[in-house]
């Protein structure tokens, strides 16, 4: 039987090689999707939050107790409540991309830049 032994060390300078070999264009249209100014982040926070508290106090209940709420909301309330913890959700997820691709990005060129200047061995 063999026994894999890698080592985080033996598998580092690969990893590093990989994220520099990563290469990307830069978005070129600015006017897609832009993080909110202050006054529209505003906005935003008067509409999500509530939402956002709902859904963490749903975290706290039972399934029964949750039956009960959606039997007690029927109807529009229930459905605007599903609609704001739905926005709420997607509202976010871009920021999540937006900071998963620029920590991608990042450590790419750092990977680059480490490899450059002879800080990552050169591996298998």
């Amino acid at each position: 039987m063999t026994t894999a032994t890698n080592s985080a060390a033996d598998q580092e300078p690969t990893l590093v090689k990989q994220w520099a070999a990563v290469d990307f264009a830069p978005w070129t249209n600015y006017d897609e999707w832009k993080p909110p100014t202050g006054e529209e982040w505003q906005d935003h926070i008067r509409y999500v939050f509530p939402w956002i508290r709902l859904a963490w106090e749903a975290l706290f209940k039972t399934k029964a107790k949750l039956e009960t709420i959606v039997e007690e909301l029927d109807g529009e309330p229930l459905s605007e409540m599903l609609d704001g913890i739905a926005h709420s959700r997607e509202f976010f997820e871009t920021f999540v991309t937006v900071l998963t691709t620029a920590e991608t990005r990042l450590l790419c060129a750092t990977a680059a830049v480490a490899l450059r200047a002879g800080e990552a061995e050169a591996g298998p």
